[in-house]
């Protein structure tokens, strides 16, 4: 007994320097961002953060794990919680130490808002964590999957080239018609295509889109633009086999090392590649418009100040909008 005694109080032990956190079924870079937050919040408390595999509707519903796309270091890794284990779905800057897993929505920067009144959202705490130094690293996996990408858009020529996000899909739904995202995400396939125009001279375009409309798709190929379906035309014995993560990595790679990158309205996806490309010293957040909601509150919006002169009021009370070590340790002190 004293043998089996020994190693449940060894695995009580080793609990007890980890958190397990199942995020939310969002994009990839969402979670990748929710990753960042649980980090920085784990190392507050002294543990180490083990990212549990989730399903996003945006591939399939299949199960997603970080580390197959992503290298972290020591501090984030990925794995399931010990059988039996109750994931929590309240997590409060007022959280119990000894809170193994916890499931859902990140709410863990304390009270917000101009009253202190109320916790701040998801989106709030993704924003933040978008300059948290956890550095971008594609997984060595994706590094043939990335390259052959690559040499379908550019082939062996050493030209400037243009990448351009157009976010489609469940946006239009959950953005567009509820005034959210008010840009050019908005809009069709032709003035997105003008819009792109105004800002590149670049003779190669690729358009990273979830756009699945023929009729919109072939607005973009009269443009002279170029999307992974044209791609398919031409290059279908190097890039056929791509699942849909394939090709998410390797559109968000294409945009990082692209000579430029063109992007509006509300994507933590573009949140995190203009952050990349500043952080590399090249072109970012070209082109963008002035907000005129905090709803419409993105990362160039706040780098370039371009929101509403009272957003302070509303959202991100903090005097920056970024996850801080002093913050942090504020909040303890007032527990």
């Amino acid at each position: 007994w004293v043998v089996s005694f020994t190693l449940t109080l060894l695995k009580v032990l080793e609990a007890s320097k980890v958190l397990y956190f199942v995020p939310n079924n969002a994009g990839l870079f969402s979670l990748f961002l929710q990753a960042k937050a649980m980090a920085v919040y784990c190392e507050s408390i002294n543990r180490k953060l083990v990212m549990v595999p989730t399903k996003s509707i945006h591939y399939g519903n299949r199960p997603i794990t970080l580390c197959d796309s992503f290298e972290f270091s020591g501090n984030i890794t990925c794995g399931m919680p010990p059988k039996g284990e109750y994931c929590l779905n309240t997590l409060r800057r007022r959280v119990n130490k000894n809170i193994l897993c916890y499931n859902g929505l990140i709410n863990i920067l304390g009270l917000s808002g101009p009253a202190k009144t109320r916790y701040p959202t998801g989106r709030e705490v993704t924003f933040r964590a978008v300059e948290v130094d956890i550095p971008l690293k594609f997984a060595s996996k994706t590094f043939s999957t990335i390259n052959s990408f690559i040499q379908a858009i550019s082939g062996k020529y050493h030209q400037n080239w243009t990448v351009a996000h157009w976010r489609r899909g469940d946006q239009i739904l959950r953005r567009c018609h509820t005034l959210v995202d008010r840009s050019v995400n908005c809009e069709d396939g032709n003035t997105f295509a003008a819009k792109v125009k105004m800002h590149t001279n670049d003779s190669l375009i690729y358009v990273a889109t979830n756009e699945q409309n023929i009729t919109e798709l072939n607005m973009l190929h009269s443009a002279g633009m170029i999307t992974y379906q044209r791609l398919l035309q031409h290059h279908s014995d190097h890039i056929s086999n791509f699942s849909k993560l394939d090709i998410l990595l390797s559109e968000v790679h294409a945009m990082i090392e692209a000579t430029t990158f063109l992007a509006w309205g509300i994507s933590e996806m573009d949140d995190v590649v203009q952050y990349e490309r500043k952080k590399r010293g090249i072109s970012y957040c070209i082109g963008q418009d002035k907000i005129s909601s905090v709803y419409e509150l993105n990362w160039c919006a706040h780098e370039l100040k371009m929101f509403p002169i009272d957003w302070k009021k509303v959202i991100f009370p903090a005097a920056t909008p970024f996850l801080h070590q002093k913050q942090q340790q504020q909040q303890q002190q007032q527990q």
